[in-house]
């Protein structure tokens, strides 16, 4: 059965352990499963669908197992980021 059938949004930069991926529809995804796959493509076909009890992602040819993540925030730095340091604090 298929979930979604569409793009994700911006940058892919494949497979990896926990990423999270943003459909164009807005709905966030996360790989639920460990796979390596680095794949650069901007906005690419997705594919989500149910297979024998499981929801799967499929890019460019290439399947992962992932699940819905529903506590998501979006946010970007106020100001100038000037990298990260292990204790260093941003506003939002």
């Amino acid at each position: 059965m298929i979930i979604y059938s569409g793009k994700i949004d911006g940058e892919f930069h494949g497979f990896d352990y926990n990423a999270v991926f943003k459909m164009s529809n807005g709905t966030y995804w996360g790989q639920s499963q460990y796979k390596y796959w680095y794949h650069y493509a901007y906005r690419p076909d997705a594919l989500i669908e149910e297979e024998n009890g499981r929801t799967i992602l499929r890019v460019a040819g290439h399947a992962v197992p992932v699940r819905r993540v529903y506590d998501v925030i979006e946010s970007q730095i106020d100001g100038e980021f000037k990298g990260w340091s292990g204790d260093t604090s941003y506003k939002l």
